[in-house]
């Protein structure tokens, strides 16, 4: 019996990664913001750990932005994926938060 469990997990893996993908596409106007770092080096540590930890993210590619914060320094903003509207952002990132990772929608 235990080898009859093995392919009904086999088959619940893709299924949550394929409801991903039709929420974020090429050039949508929202990405999911997952940190902000004092240096860029950071940031791209970050993402790796934030992926290894949540595996939601799946294919989705890191976006660091530099923002100058005035008298607070310059910071690194990491976000992830590109979404078409603020809702498909938020829901991945409603899945993020019940998995324990940290996450906003933000506008490009």
């Amino acid at each position: 019996e235990p080898a009859a469990h093995k392919p009904a997990l086999a088959k619940a893996a893709p299924v949550k990664q394929a409801a991903l993908k039709p929420a974020t596409t090429e050039g949508g106007a929202y990405t999911l913001q997952i940190g902000s770092y004092k240096s860029e080096a950071e940031a791209a540590k970050a993402f790796s750990v934030y992926q290894h930890k949540h595996p939601l993210v799946g294919g989705l590619t890191p976006d660091i932005q530099k923002a100058d914060l005035g008298k607070k320094g310059t910071w690194y903003r990491l976000h992830i994926g590109s979404f078409s509207d603020r809702a498909a952002a938020g829901a991945l990132c409603a899945k993020l938060k019940a998995d324990g990772g940290g996450c906003f929608p933000a506008k490009k």
